[in-house]
């Protein structure tokens, strides 16, 4: 039984290039340099055993150039240190770290890695990702997939290279990080439609590289006069002259500001721009003159595939009628009415109950009714002021407080509120409507005579009975939200 991995366990074996260990539930150590100076690696799977701590695999030093650790199934992992996966290799890493015992990931755990992929899917007791977890990491990642775990948020650092995102059933991320921090992503795959609105309209943004290639492509299409252009590149004369430089050499180029941020220089849309006048050519097209450009097919497919910005975010669940992309006042007019409606109400009402119950005559039957129906009006009132304050606090980002909004205690207190409302406004107006008639058709009858103590008992009946159609969704019995 394979209880431990010593000391040298695997060291220098220049060929070996696949290690799997699986169902060695035994398996509780491994030492720090059972695996090490281990090249031609490619891919090392740790499966079901019985580790009680994230093993140190920092001295493998691979040279593969797309290699694969997987670790998955070990109930009793807990975390993942700093620097776990440093030195595995060289190149670009892709991380399978499924179904674990994972409540935290500590900063800096990614240190030093090319992430190409991360896998965190069914760590259902992962809470936790650090906001540093990524930093230090030289590139990456372009895959993250947290799906059905507990975390509840994600690191707004080290996103910048995500292409795809995957969240599925992951009930408690309820907000997402700012959209700014997704610069390259292409698809997205979440629980919550209410998420997919933040990267509706979001436009793809080429890296760096990309950057340089199709400045490359179109410099080329332009020195070849294409008879059919896809982008608008900027002449020699649009870029300032180098300080100091011949004012006849028009093309000396000055360095650009920063050269960390090609996107953010002056002639990024320019490169990146469509002409006005530019129909969609697509593959097959005929181009006047092909003979005067012998690379156009291999340059025109990575036009498509590389230069095209205009590619928007795919993005899943689709908001529906219950989340929709917009406001909770979905124009200027909605916002400016609600304010005006909820304030006239809130204050009438208020105003009326003061005078009828300060008033120095004997509270009436009809006096007692139109206070009830003053109350009614005021917590309805009260609800379209906690709409528009809502409204007002998550203006333009609505689909990141969303879900927060929905399944908190504010949603159900506007529930309640608007239902209780109504139902004990319209049964007051009914009990409005039926006192005259009642005193009409008793006229003559005093014992028949409608009393106070008669309409204090039928209200009493009215308010249970709306205390308990308002309270039934707050007790499980349907519900006022709708994710």
């Amino acid at each position: 039984t394979l209880k431990s991995l010593d000391r040298h366990s695997f060291s220098n074996l220049m060929r070996l290039i696949h290690i799997e260990i699986r169902n060695a539930r035994s398996l509780t150590y491994v030492h720090p340099e059972a695996f090490k100076d281990l090249p031609n690696l490619k891919y090392l799977g740790l499966l079901n055993t019985g580790l009680i701590a994230f093993p140190d695999l920092t001295r493998i030093y691979s040279d593969y150039t797309d290699f694969i650790l997987e670790i998955a199934d070990h109930p009793f992992i807990t975390e993942i240190p700093a620097n776990s996966f440093h030195g595995i290799t060289s190149d670009a890493l892709t991380v399978m770290l499924y179904s674990n015992g994972f409540t935290e990931i500590h900063p800096h755990a990614f240190n030093g890695t090319k992430l190409n992929a991360v896998y965190l899917h069914r760590n259902k007791h992962l809470v936790r990702i650090d906001e540093r977890v990524f930093a230090g990491a030289i590139r990456g990642p372009t895959l993250l997939d947290v799906s059905l775990t507990s975390v509840t948020s994600l690191p707004t650092r080290g996103l910048d290279s995500l292409r795809e995102l995957a969240a599925r059933d992951t009930w408690s991320l309820k907000k997402l990080p700012p959209i700014k921090a997704f610069r390259h992503l292409t698809s997205a795959d979440l629980t919550y439609p209410s998420h997919c609105c933040g990267f509706k309209g979001l436009k793809r943004r080429p890296g760096d590289l990309a950057y340089l290639f199709c400045n490359f492509t179109v410099l080329h299409d332009q020195h070849h006069k294409r008879s059919v252009s896809f982008y608008q590149a900027p002449t020699f004369q649009d870029y300032p002259r180098e300080v100091g430089g011949d004012p006849d050499d028009e093309a000396v180029l000055a360095e650009p500001p920063d050269q960390r941020h090609f996107s953010g220089g002056l002639h990024y849309h320019a490169y990146f721009g469509r002409r006005a006048d530019d129909g969609e050519v697509g593959f097959g097209e005929t181009l006047e003159n092909p003979q005067e450009d012998l690379g156009h097919d291999f340059y025109s497919r990575y036009d498509y595939e590389v230069c095209d910005e205009d590619k928007e975010v795919i993005c899943t669940p689709a908001p529906d009628e219950f989340n929709p992309c917009e406001d909770v006042m979905g124009s200027v007019f909605l916002r400016i009415s609600v304010w005006f409606v909820s304030l006239l109400a809130v204050l009438g009402n208020l105003l009326v109950l003061l005078i009828l119950l300060s008033s120095r005559y004997k509270l009436s039957v009809s006096r007692f009714l139109m206070c009830n129906l003053a109350f009614a009006d005021l917590c309805m009132g009260v609800y379209l002021l906690l709409i528009a304050s809502v409204d007002q606090l998550t203006r333009s980002e609505y689909y990141n407080h969303a879900i927060d909004w929905q399944t908190g205690p504010g949603c159900g207190a506007a529930g309640f509120f608007t239902v209780f409302a109504s139902e004990l406004s319209v049964y007051t107006l009914t009990a409005i409507t039926l006192e005259p008639w009642h005193a009409i058709t008793f006229a003559m009858r005093l014992d028949r005579k409608l009393r106070l103590a008669h309409a204090a008992a039928a209200m009493l009946a009215g308010w249970l009975l709306c205390l308990l159609l308002a309270l039934l969704p707050l007790a499980g019995i349907s519900s006022y939200q709708k994710v």
